[in-house]
């Protein structure tokens, strides 16, 4: 029988192709800036914004939490809210024929066009953050949701007759966790999307935050000051993602996407 590795030595053999490719553009980053002689006002090295980020430690974790609740709230209200409008658009009646258009015709308005009138709206605090957010994020878990409903098989469906299942046990019982993996890759662009929602909602109109952080650090031309924020933001962009990788994990274990073989 072939020996079988600890889990960390998997993980920590998983990780690798990724730890190399990011050391791989660090290192190119590095030799540009420093073979090229490029002055740090246009393009900083990682070393300096790795500096700017440790010496304005303080300043960048002020203003993450704003960009993070922003995100993160914007991004709840989506799922709260587009998980049962997709399952009521998975219907074939007039009320789903009704709502599609309707939902559709919001997602050809460019959102950045709208983040000024939400400020005119809603002033400068967080709430056209949050409006924003949503707005940006909800019609991913809609279309993965209707799309993961529909995708249920007829057989499914028979099996629910048979047992003589309402449609709201079916739905319960059958179709929501069949849907659910498809649910939750909507919601894993979803996440993506929220935090560049959450940084352009804070460009138009904001007093705290990430995005505010650029805006300002653009006024004085302080480019180190940006790449430091733009890391920070990528980070916390692979921190809510993993969030949701973690959550599918939970809910479906039992999805071929979880499941891992091993010699």
């Amino acid at each position: 029988m072939a020996d079988v590795k600890p889990a960390s030595d998997r993980r920590l053999g998983g990780a690798l192709p990724a730890i190399i490719s990011l050391a791989v553009v660090i290192g190119a980053w590095q030799a540009a800036t420093t073979l090229g002689n490029v002055s740090p006002a246009l393009f900083p090295s990682p070393l300096l914004t790795a500096q700017k980020i440790v010496e304005l430690s303080g300043l960048l974790i002020r203003n993450t939490w704003p960009t993070l609740i922003e995100a993160a709230v914007g991004l709840a209200s989506s799922v709260v809210i587009g998980i049962p409008l997709g399952i009521l658009l998975a219907g074939r009646g007039p009320v789903s024929r009704g709502l599609f258009p309707l939902v559709l015709g919001t997602q050809n308005i460019p959102k950045v066009a709208l983040a000024p009138l939400l400020v005119v709206w809603f002033g400068f605090g967080a709430m056209p953050k949050f409006v924003l957010v949503f707005l940006i994020t909800f019609f991913p878990v809609v279309v993965t949701t209707t799309t993961g409903i529909r995708s249920v098989p007829r057989e499914m469906i028979e099996l629910g007759a048979i047992c003589k299942m309402s449609a709201l046990q079916r739905l319960a019982r059958l179709e929501f966790p069949y849907a659910l993996p498809s649910i939750l890759s909507g919601v894993k662009v979803a996440t993506t999307m929220a935090i560049i929602a959450a940084i352009v909602a804070e460009f138009v109109g904001s007093t705290e935050g990430l995005g505010f952080l650029i805006v300002q650090a653009q006024g004085s031309i302080n480019t180190p000051l940006i790449f430091a924020a733009i890391v920070v933001v990528s980070f916390v962009g692979f921190a809510l993602y993993g969030l949701v990788g973690m959550a599918e994990k939970i809910l479906i274990p039992w999805h071929i996407s979880q499941r891992r073989t091993h010699d």
